[in-house]
């Protein structure tokens, strides 16, 4: 089998309807006016989580004429560190995977803003896509966003919970926001239906950086699984337990194996996309995640997922992939550090390197 392009499941989502304009919070998404689909042109959604370890600066910003200064400073070569993390050829490589990969929702992880998001969609995704992006809780200024094929006949509706406050035990008890960015969430509804044909939550949890009387920070990624759990439990009750969700994105631990993602099953019923398949990946084939520790062997683990609720899972399974590539073609998944360094399409971040387009899905409408 091709370690690079690993089938791991299929899923279809029924689109009984699909599908109408764009609404939501007008100074969080950027539309771009594309012509729209016909309904009964839509046979299936693509959906994906990308890492995108920030698109143009590593403090957040991008420059004020904009991202065609940042391109002026060195076109091709590393910039600066003060200046930016990506060269030009990463932004074309990251560019290249999600057109090629025909994306209809793409959950982004790490990027700096709506404007560093909307710049790099004008720039190099043709304007294809709609960008949405809540600013969270991170000081570093790394949200997660959402991009969502403009031609797309969809009605969208955007929603925070970056104000989610926890009483935190390992500080005496102190009040302060629960998620370490945000839980977005895109409510997707078909014309004049008070339904949602899908709900698509966006996630990027806390690090496994220590925190003081926290080893790995597993007290706080725990609250917020569980709060995410009940809100997920929440969105059900209020449109109806029949409605397609998901949550995607970084969840940096391993759902399959660590204690404090249990509620995720639980509570809110949700199972891992890559457990959908008959028979489940095996671990070396969900992989997402490459670790480099100093002076140490590598590591290797699933902290990237897409999971899903009944209503998705009920229906047929069919395929899933993982892809990693640059701007020059297809890549072997590091084994060295300096391999990880190497590679174009992510940068290393602390010593890692994610694996582009993370739980790659097509949902399509049963025959």
């Amino acid at each position: 089998m091709n370690s690079l392009k690993r089938r791991v499941g299929f899923l279809n989502l029924l689109l009984v309807v699909v599908l109408t304009s764009h609404s939501g919070w007008a100074e969080n998404f950027s539309k771009h006016n594309q012509p729209k689909k016909a309904l009964e042109s839509i046979g299936s959604l693509q959906v994906g989580a990308y890492n995108l370890l920030n698109l143009f600066e590593k403090n957040g910003k991008i420059h004020e004429g904009g991202p065609k200064n940042l391109f002026a400073i060195i076109p091709e070569g590393r910039r600066p560190m003060e200046e930016a993390l990506k060269t030009l050829e990463d932004l074309k490589a990251q560019a290249k995977m999600i057109v090629n990969n025909h994306y209809d929702i793409l959950t982004v992880v790490e990027v700096e803003n709506l404007k560093a998001l909307d710049a790099f969609s004008e720039e190099f995704l043709e304007g294809q896509f709609d960008s949405y992006l809540i600013e969270g809780n991170d000081p570093r200024g790394i949200d997660v966003g959402f991009l969502v094929r403009s031609s797309l006949p969809l009605e969208v509706e955007q929603r925070s919970h970056r104000e989610e406050t926890w009483s935190d035990p390992t500080q005496n008890g102190k009040k302060s926001r629960l998620f370490s960015r945000d839980l977005p969430s895109l409510i997707f509804k078909a014309e004049k239906s008070s339904k949602p044909v899908l709900v698509y939550f966006g996630t990027h949890f806390k690090s496994k950086r220590d925190r003081p009387n926290d080893p790995e920070s597993r007290i706080l990624r725990q609250a917020q699984v569980e709060r995410t759990s009940e809100i997920v439990k929440a969105y059900e009750k209020e449109f109806g337990p029949e409605v397609p969700l998901m949550v995607t994105g970084d969840f940096n631990g391993e759902i399959a194996h660590e204690k404090e993602f249990t509620s995720l099953k639980q509570v809110a019923s949700l199972e891992d996309s890559f457990d959908v398949v008959s028979p489940p990946l095996s671990a070396k084939e969900r992989i997402t995640h490459s670790f480099f520790p100093k002076d140490g062997r590598p590591k290797w683990a699933q902290l990237d997922a897409v999971i899903i609720n009944l209503n998705i899972r009920l229906i047929p399974p069919r395929l899933c992939n993982i892809y990693n590539c640059n701007l020059h073609g297809p890549l072997l998944f590091p084994t060295r550090h300096v391999e990880s360094h190497e590679q174009h399409i992510n940068l290393p971040l602390f010593f890692t390197r994610r694996k582009s387009n993370v739980c790659f899905i097509k949902y399509t409408e049963p025959a």
